[in-house]
């Protein structure tokens, strides 16, 4: 990859239309194999904060590839990380739509959420665009994935919307965030229920951190506040019902390094030997035993079951997140009836 294989992108903005945004902050990562500067910039007309130039299609698949290891997890530690996501965002739907019946995931991984789901009475669907993660959700928890953008799973034969949907930590990589939520509103039925989630620019981590904040990095293309994602749900044919932020009593950062270990990490970086040496040490973890993983699936379903209101825990109750200042933003929005124009 290069500098030659970026370029400018959201002109005019995909929420307001402007097309005067400001440079906002150049970002490096070295350690990912990233091309030069990972820039910033800021709209003028909404502050919505997105990656431009960009690097191309082509060159951002091969951003991921280089660094699958990064999305690998243990399978103990995914349904931990699960746990806490349902609690705070998932929980919540289930609540205002007690009814167990059909629910969509878009950016469904390798299915813990949908199993967990599936174990809890829904009848769920998933959309992945890995084709790996996919199919290890439909043979290790007998879930329907449908490998693919959800652009194109709308146009699906014999498609069919469903009520409730639920997408996490997806609408900031996506090419273009207007189509996905114009293909969301599609995937819904008419007065159903969206649950998006993805990380908060307007953080506090954000001032507290600058480019250590855990929310940065090369894969997140757009970053969202909850002014910007509302606008943009509002003009896509939703109505936000609630907005709140998890993250809110700890603020997340990536750990502190000296001068002298960056320095050593990015020149191992620049030569390709960090990479090589992550691939060996932190490939894919060996998938666990159908009984490790039904223990560990059965155990975290408890754990929901026990879970009490995550409004009442201490990051629910802390001021961040009724102010949506925390590090993740959630908003729960009602589709509107009728097509988009």
């Amino acid at each position: 990859m290069n500098s030659a294989q970026k370029q400018v992108v959201n002109l005019p903005c995909e929420v307001c239309g402007d097309a005067k945004p400001a440079p906002w902050r150049a970002l490096r990562y070295p350690q990912y194999g990233y091309p030069g500067a990972f820039e910033l910039c800021r709209c003028g007309g909404c502050g919505l904060v997105f990656n431009s130039p960009r690097l191309v299609p082509e060159a951002l698949g091969q951003l991921y590839d280089h660094n699958y290891y990064i999305f690998a997890e243990p399978a103990a530690d995914a349904f931990q990380r699960v746990a806490g996501l349902h609690h705070a965002t998932v929980a919540r739907l289930e609540a205002v739509a007690p009814a167990r019946g059909p629910v969509l995931e878009v950016g469904s991984a390798k299915g813990y959420m949908l199993g967990l789901l599936k174990d809890r009475g829904w009848d769920v669907q998933g959309v992945e665009l890995s084709s790996h993660a996919a199919a290890y959700a439909q043979s290790a928890f007998g879930v329907p994935v449908y490998n693919g953008t959800l652009e194109s799973w709308v146009e699906q034969p014999g498609f069919v919307p469903r009520p409730l949907a639920y997408s996490t930590d997806v609408i900031e990589h996506v090419p273009s965030p207007r189509d996905f939520l114009r293909a969301m509103h599609r995937a819904i039925a008419e007065d159903g229920l969206l649950l998006i989630g993805t990380p908060n620019i307007a953080s506090d981590g954000v001032e507290a951190y600058g480019a250590d904040w855990l929310g940065f990095n090369p894969f997140h293309i757009w970053l969202f506040s909850r002014e910007t994602l509302s606008r943009l749900l509002a003009q896509n044919g939703f109505e936000v019902l609630e907005a709140w932020t998890f993250g809110n009593a700890e603020l997340g950062r990536y750990p502190a390094m000296s001068p002298a270990k960056r320095w050593l990490r990015d020149t191992a970086a620049r030569s390709g030997l960090l990479n090589g040496l992550r691939r060996l040490r932190g490939g894919e973890a060996p998938p666990p035993s159908a009984e490790a993983l039904a223990a560990l699936r059965a155990e975290t379903g408890r754990q929901l079951a026990a879970a009490g209101d995550w409004r009442d825990s201490v990051d629910g109750r802390h001021p961040r997140a009724a102010a949506c200042r925390g590090d993740n933003l959630v908003i729960l929005a009602r589709r509107r009836p009728g097509a988009l124009a």
